[in-house]
């Protein structure tokens, strides 16, 4: 079964590949992907990762701190 981890590991991932794939082909419509990438696993993770976070731990500045940490 697929966790949260596991999806962001593999958005991680994913835009290294594309990266790479920048990399080789210089092809710059690959950069509006990745930011769309970005973007989303952004979205997701401050909708629910820094929520549970604080919740988990009991301590909200934590989320705040992660948050602008990850941004």
């Amino acid at each position: 079964m697929t966790n949260g981890i596991d999806l962001i590991l593999h958005d991680h991932r994913e835009v290294d590949e594309l990266f790479a794939q920048f990399d080789a082909t210089g092809d710059g419509t690959l950069i509006g992907v990745v930011i769309d990438r970005l973007i989303a696993h952004d979205d997701a993770e401050s909708a629910a990762l820094y929520p549970l976070l604080g919740a988990v731990l009991g301590d909200e500045d934590m989320v705040f701190r992660a948050a602008n940490a990850h941004s």
